[in-house]
């Protein structure tokens, strides 16, 4: 059990140790001011598909309440004609 452990605990020590170190060679091979423009595009972008997926929600519920209103008018005319 204590081999288990220990391949875990190697895992996870080699898993942080390349985490740290990409972080290391972004910080390294890029200035603060190559940072700050690729995390405000990555910000740009996440804020356009957080727009996107939303507005298409809001013309869903948009177009349903038209099928309905629609349905509703034609019922409205049906019984008019009909009386």
């Amino acid at each position: 059990m204590t081999i288990t452990t220990e391949l875990g605990a190697q895992k996870l020590t080699a898993g942080a140790s390349y985490f740290a170190s990409f972080f290391t060679f972004i910080g390294g091979a890029l200035t603060v001011d190559a940072i700050a423009i690729l995390v405000g595009m990555a910000l740009a972008l996440l804020t356009f598909l957080i727009n996107w997926v939303y507005q298409s929600k809001r013309n869903s519920r948009e177009h349903a309440l038209f099928v309905q209103k629609q349905a509703l008018i034609q019922k409205q005319m049906e019984k008019l004609e009909t009386s």
